[in-house]
């Protein structure tokens, strides 16, 4: 997999393997699919610390992942929260894991201290990822999502760069 910055012609793959979890999964508490129009403000509105990089195998996007503001306040302007989405017809084979390694080095790159991530805590796969890439669980916050009928818990973990 070869990874790099995604562009604006990548939008279209990345938000479709973004909508399918919207619509059939928990790694996002979005109810409600991206609407095109939202797709490139997305990607211009980042800044340099907030970089979406895409993972290419043979000419199709498998992965995706973005470093993201944690909060607008900032005190805060050195912590992210990160997001990994794969493809479903390529998981299984280390491209979530390739693609967290390449965040966690750009978070370090772009001197940034502390990386976020909140977790579905039934997404037993990510947080297994999360716990392989050197995350720690700091938290958990009971019943704060509903989707599919359902309260969701989420699993609060932190990766510190320095």
């Amino acid at each position: 997999m070869v990874i790099r910055e995604a562009k604006a012609e990548d939008l279209k793959e990345i938000f479709a393997i973004y909508n399918e979890e919207v619509l059939k999964g928990i790694a996002t508490f979005d109810t409600e699919p991206v609407e095109e129009e939202r797709q490139l403000r997305w990607l211009i509105e980042r800044g340099a610390k907030h970089p979406v990089l895409v993972g290419e195998v043979e000419g199709r996007i498998a992965a995706w992942g973005s470093l993201n503001p944690y909060s607008p306040r900032k005190a805060y302007d050195s912590t992210v929260t990160e997001s990994v989405y794969v493809h479903k017809d390529f998981r299984g084979r280390g491209y979530g894991k390739k693609m967290l390694f390449t965040l966690l080095k750009e978070a370090r790159n772009r001197g940034l201290r502390a990386v976020l991530a909140l977790i579905a805590a039934e997404n037993e796969g990510s947080l297994k990822l999360h716990y392989k890439c050197g995350f720690q669980k700091v938290g958990e916050l009971k019943k704060v999502g509903f989707k599919f009928g359902r309260w969701l818990d989420v699993v609060i973990l932190e990766y510190l760069i320095f």
